[in-house]
């Protein structure tokens, strides 16, 4: 898809600092312009001032999802399409959606994104498809992107957290329906080697997620997922390729080696992956299924990456059952 560069003109309204106060942002600080989108035709009808509320847009770049889509940051969490395909009823009066992400002038545009509050309703047809959306931009500060971005972070370790990773799953198992893709999710158990056995503690937690971010890639999420467990997901892989990342991060982290007031102590990991939606057709399936596959490589005293395996995780059931039963 080539993407027509438009001219880099800053000639819309600056935000000026105010004393004691947060400067305001780049664009039309406080302006929102409206827009009716029509997903079918994918055309987008802007309501007046487009310009001044984001200083690089004219209507004939933005006329389409397609070609507003090449505006996205990289940066961005989320996007106006995502939100609207991320789920949702129309019972008649519309499905709400809010989401802020980031605009650049063009693809690699060195020049920092404007961040945008984009928050309107969605409508469906007959067979609940969305078919158009209505809605507002307006140009937000940085405090308020903060805010937003500080709401998704798990604050021990600085990853996401477990609500933002669950909705990330719920929408890649939305786009991989609309696209036939697949997608790989991995859950990793921390414990400690040494130091009297002692718990994972918050330390360890912050220097295994610190170790894991400098090694991600685009396309991968990393959050945690319970008091010692990081969830990762990867996007656009199959089984054999999410072996492949998944072994790559562990490797990345290394030996994880702490001291305390006690002794010291180390850090093991296993990990258990599932390819979604062939392995897990919903949130709950996928992350219950890497659990298991976690289970499995506890109960075999196996460690690295453990693919999730079907067979095995029955057999391990029938076999608990079977221990309970005779206790």
């Amino acid at each position: 898809m080539t993407l027509s560069r438009l001219p880099f003109e800053m000639g819309g309204v600056k935000g000026t600092p105010e004393a004691g106060g947060e400067p305001l942002p780049r664009g039309g600080a406080g302006q929102a312009v409206t827009y009716d989108w029509n997903l079918s035709t994918d055309q987008i009808v802007w309501g007046s001032g487009l310009a001044g509320v984001i200083d690089f847009a004219r209507e004939q770049a933005f006329a389409t999802g397609v070609a507003f889509a090449e505006h996205l940051a990289p940066g961005s969490a989320s996007s106006r399409y995502e939100a609207i395909m991320a789920g949702g009823f129309d019972t008649g009066s519309g499905v709400p959606f809010q989401v802020i992400y980031g605009l650049v002038p063009y693809a690699r545009s060195p020049a920092p994104p404007i961040w945008v509050e984009d928050r309107g309703r969605w409508f469906a047809d007959g067979n609940g498809r969305p078919v158009r959306a209505s809605g507002a931009i307006r140009v937000v500060t940085e405090a308020e992107r903060a805010r937003t971005a500080a709401a998704q972070r798990d604050p021990e370790t600085g990853v996401f957290n477990q609500a933002y990773f669950e909705d990330q799953l719920a929408r890649h198992l939305e786009l991989s329906a609309r696209k036939h893709t697949t997608f790989g999710v991995v859950l990793v158990e921390l414990w400690t080697v040494g130091g009297a056995g002692q718990a994972v503690d918050a330390a360890m937690m912050q220097e295994v997620a610190a170790r894991f971010a400098r090694h991600m890639r685009a396309g991968e999420i990393l959050a945690r997922h319970g008091k010692t467990r990081l969830a990762i997901l990867f996007e656009n892989c199959n089984g054999r390729q999410l072996a492949i990342a998944a072994t790559r991060l562990l490797e990345s982290a290394g030996a994880v080696s702490m001291s305390n007031a006690m002794e010291p102590r180390s850090a093991g990991f296993r990990a258990g992956g599932v390819v979604a939606p062939l392995q897990g057709r919903t949130a709950r399936d996928i992350v219950a299924f890497a659990a298991e596959a976690l289970a499995i490589a506890e109960r075999e005293g196996r460690t690295g990456f453990v693919p999730y395996d079907a067979d095995a995780a029955s057999k391990g059931v029938r076999a608990d059952a079977l221990l309970t039963a005779v206790l």
